[in-house]
């Protein structure tokens, strides 16, 4: 069975943790960093000079079954999708309507209007295996799955779309590029 491809796309901390920890998890699997610097890459992975929006845009038609693993200060996934989509529409983004706030567990707030959650009301260490039922910290229940959770708000004309990231190893989530392709859809 051949092992999957996975692109990490950033190259600087985050991305260095990503190689390391998938070449460890999924030995013989294809990793490649993308980034628009020069990086030093883990042994035996691949390194591609690339804007990471341009990369995608030009690639994954063709290789929707690959992983795409996240690791830089941007939401890719919306950054691509949104690229995309301007350029044959004019888009203007929306906040979260403010009355759904309240319902998010833990939120805080980016500089440019994000929103942020999370289970947890403290740092939870980088590397957790997320355990289904229980929270590796605390042994508690989760007190919800974040994205089915997601998936319900709605508010008027807001309703919210979600690319889930799956866990591939301890503190590395990425999804498949054909959920991206499905997302622009």
């Amino acid at each position: 069975m051949r092992q999957p491809s996975y692109w990490i796309i950033g190259g600087g901390r985050f991305g260095r943790l990503a190689c390391e920890r998938l070449s460890a998890a999924r030995p013989g699997a294809s990793l490649v960093v993308v980034d628009q610097r020069k990086v030093d890459v883990f042994p035996g992975v691949s390194y591609l000079k690339a804007d990471a929006i341009g990369f995608l845009d030009a690639h994954i038609e063709a290789t929707s079954e690959v992983w795409i693993v996240p690791a830089l200060p941007i939401h890719l996934a919306y950054e691509w999708i949104v690229a995309r989509l301007q350029r044959e529409r004019h888009l203007q983004p929306h906040a979260v309507p403010q009355v759904l706030v309240p319902l998010l567990p833990n939120p805080c707030f980016g500089a440019e209007g994000q929103v942020f959650m999370s289970n947890a009301d403290f740092s939870c260490p980088d590397d957790c295996p997320e355990p289904n039922a229980l929270c590796l910290r605390t042994g508690e229940p989760r007190p919800l799955i974040m994205h089915e959770f997601l998936s319900t708000l709605a508010y008027g004309d807001y309703t919210s779309f979600v690319i889930r990231s799956i866990q591939l190893a301890p503190g590395v989530g990425g999804y498949q590029a054909k959920t991206l392709l499905e997302g622009l859809d």
